[in-house]
């Protein structure tokens, strides 16, 4: 009797047993949201501008088509599948903390962690939690190796549209997912940056890699606009957190470049921007091409480099707002040498230009660290990347960049040449916005520029009308030797080097400038290499 109330005993003990760990189980499992306890609390967080962390930043590396690995929408992907396959299904291991060690060891301090959401999401949007632990703990293994971390959405285009037809449930699904991600990660310092979206664009279209259309570039500013406010009503660090937003496509061109409006935000000087560019092209990105030779020395090879940067220069960076080539990679020909020599000047020139670079790692065509010993595959390429990373880069054929000035209109950018591809060195452009637009139609209107010495050659004053299609309307200013052509339009004053442009005298069919509801004004000058000669230190438009 005492054995079988002994073993009676027992059987009930073990059914409580049991019943115990399921609750627990089950209790784990309903409330874990992806965090863990060394991220309850709010850490200590350096409050520095963008552009202070980014240059901090030396070189950055991607894990690429890891946890970014996605079907966009074609089912082979079941949202019930293991984390394990989600994470593996295109062919890279499980990422381990050794990978990222090795990476850090190598050099790189920085990494670039995508991550597709859409697949790991119920109808309602709602991030699997299991998906949020498992990308959590990838972020902190770079944590741990006290990386600078960028962490965005990637590959989700089936579920981010960018036409007016999709705009309202794509900004909801949207704001949801960055509602979870910026709540799971909000006590992160401040080396932690959030990316809004990789390369938004509408697939399949005419103009996906060419810039996109005046439709999307207005969709896509929503988005930032979204992903700032939710971000920054998140709590915990993110009401001061860096966030990154990126040009339609992540693409380097004037177009997109220029389409792309900087979200008002809460804080100043918290937002990057970032681009991406495998260039130049046949050498870089096109598998079919034979070209697999990169030279420093040739000027075509350096320059495919210098005018994807450009456009981002002159927008961004000129202005004090941070630029990062969050993407870059030129793919394996059996010619580690040359993409050695590439990466180094590559990197080099971006860095020359306060614009950091993150090397896109696939596992594959551009594959750079073998994940599973923890060894490179490419010495002479990593031996390129930080050559780069650690230069004092001199340009053996320096392009332009504007003059840095003062005014009420800002600093300029260089203009655009008649093949709308390449740069007019002898142009300063200012986009006219707010009350300098208001001004500029405005009856005694002038346009006042200080220069550092008087001028000594042709000026042309020209307007652009964007809008309605009006690209080119000029007037003479100055003569050869830098003389007043017409006393009506501008007058000189060699007392405070000074030159004021009347410009309601000066420009020709003022009726349809004023009518204009955008504006570009113009400075030509043809004294020398470019604008920059003619010495502007400060320019305003005043009534």
């Amino acid at each position: 009797m005492l054995k079988k109330k002994f073993k009676a005993i027992l059987r009930i003990a073990g059914i409580l047993t049991l019943m115990i760990t399921v609750m627990l189980v089950f209790s784990f499992v309903g409330c874990d949201n992806g965090n863990d306890d060394t991220h309850k609390n709010p850490e200590s967080f350096n409050d520095i501008t963008a552009a202070q962390l980014v240059a901090n930043i030396k070189i950055g590396w991607n894990l690429g088509n890891t946890l970014d690995a996605t079907d966009n929408g074609e089912g082979w992907i079941d949202k019930n599948s293991t984390v394990t396959f989600m994470e593996t299904c295109w062919g890279n291991p499980v990422t381990t903390k050794a990978n990222i060690t090795a990476i850090k060891n190598a050099g790189f301090n920085a990494i670039r962690i995508p991550v597709s959401w859409d697949k790991a999401v119920d109808s309602n949007y709602n991030i699997r939690g299991d998906w949020m632990k498992r990308v959590t703990e990838v972020v902190n293994y770079a944590v741990d190796n006290d990386m600078y971390i960028l962490l965005n959405t990637h590959h989700d285009e089936h579920t981010f549209k960018f036409t007016n037809d999709k705009i309202e449930a794509s900004l909801a699904a949207f704001k949801k997912i960055w509602e979870q991600i910026a709540d799971n990660f909000k006590n992160h310092n401040e080396k932690l940056i959030f990316e809004g979206l990789n390369e938004p664009r509408t697939k399949n279209t005419p103009n996906e890699w060419s810039g996109g259309t005046p439709e999307e570039h207005n969709n896509l500013n929503s988005y930032y606009r979204t992903f700032v406010e939710t971000v920054r009503a998140s709590g915990g660090n993110n009401d001061k957190r860096i966030l990154m937003i990126t040009t339609y496509a992540a693409s380097a061109s004037d177009t997109a470049v220029n389409a792309l409006t900087l979200p008002t935000d809460t804080v100043s000087g918290k937002l990057i921007v970032s681009i991406h560019a495998y260039t130049p092209y046949n050498f870089a990105l096109n598998e079919e091409s034979p070209v697999n030779t990169w030279s420093k020395t040739n000027s075509s090879d350096t320059k495919a480099i210098q005018d994807v940067i450009q456009p981002a220069y002159d927008k961004f960076v000129s202005k004090g707002i941070p630029v990062i080539m969050g993407e870059f990679g030129a793919g394996n020909k059996d010619n580690a040498a040359a993409r050695g020599a590439w990466a180094e000047y590559y990197v080099g020139y971006a860095k020359s230009k306060g614009i950091a670079c993150f090397y896109w790692d696939d596992g594959g065509w551009f594959k750079l660290l073998n994940r599973s010993n923890d060894t490179f595959y490419f010495p002479e390429v990593l031996a390129g990347l930080m050559d780069g990373a650690n230069s004092t880069f001199i340009d053996d054929n320096p392009v332009p960049v504007p003059n840095p000035i003062t005014g009420n209109l800002g600093n300029y950018h260089f203009g655009i040449a008649a093949d709308s591809v390449s740069t007019n060195y002898t142009q300063a452009v200012w986009e006219l916005t707010g009350t300098n637009l208001t001004t500029v139609k405005q009856s005694g209107a002038q346009l006042v520029l200080a220069l550092n010495a008087a001028p000594t050659a042709v000026m042309q004053l020209v307007w652009q009308g964007p809008a309605n299609a009006i690209w080119w309307e000029q007037a003479e200013i100055l003569g050869n030797a830098g003389n007043v052509l017409d006393a009506s339009k501008a007058a000189w004053n060699d007392g405070t080097k000074t030159l004021t442009i009347n410009l309601a005298a000066a420009l020709a069919d003022y009726s349809t400038f004023t009518a204009q509801p955008s504006l570009n004004i113009i400075i030509a000058y043809y004294g020398g290499g470019s604008i920059n000669d003619l010495g502007i230190v400060s320019a305003d438009i005043s009534n």
